[in-house]
């Protein structure tokens, strides 16, 4: 690519190559990575951590169909007027249509999610999120033996976590014992 590194003594970064589901590896695949070529991508840990930032992101990542269909002919039009993505695309021999394909489809429809006492509840969205909270489950398991396994790292993640189930599981009846916690480091 004919890059000049500017720092050849950078360390590299190491990524572990996890076999796919199903495939068996013995040996550990390994991929060196030079920092100064590698950008960022996600969310740091405070931005992911913070409310408002997270609703905000929410309402440019979930679209409904229409909404990312109409996104998706958007930048189709977009790369279609910029001479500069035309000419690119032409050097690869790639051609965009005008629009998005139209395929035949079917629309399913609403569910129902049954709870306690037999009531069934209405899904919106496709989010039962608001049910759990207030409705009654069929019946309850209380939670008394349990493992919570987190790397090291997100030990206060870990520990968010057991206290959010708690509480969420104390809002339908459920009692939970207190994990028995394994910080467990990276490379284990």
């Amino acid at each position: 690519y004919n890059i000049t590194l500017t720092d050849l003594k950078q360390p590299l970064i190491v990524h572990r190559v996890r076999p796919k589901v199903g495939q068996f590896r013995r040996e550990q695949r390994l991929i060196f990575l030079i920092p100064e070529l590698c950008c960022l991508t996600g969310l740091t840990q405070a931005v992911s951590d913070h409310m408002m930032v997270a609703k905000n992101i929410e309402l440019h990542t979930r679209l409904t169909p229409r909404q990312r269909l109409s996104a998706l002919n958007d930048f189709i039009a977009n790369v279609k007027k910029s001479t500069e993505a035309s000419r690119i695309l032409d050097d690869w021999n790639i051609e965009i249509g005008s629009s998005s394909l139209r395929v035949t489809a079917r629309e399913l429809e609403t569910g129902y999610l049954t709870v306690g006492r037999g009531e069934k509840v209405k899904i919106k969205d496709g989010d039962f999120a608001d049910v759990i909270d207030s409705k009654q489950p069929i019946r309850v398991v209380h939670l008394r033996n349990w493992i919570l396994v987190y790397t090291l790292r997100d030990g206060a993640r870990a520990k968010n976590f057991a206290t959010m189930m708690k509480y969420r599981a104390e809002r339908i009846g459920m009692r939970v014992s207190p994990a028995t916690t394994l910080g467990i480091a990276e490379e284990t």
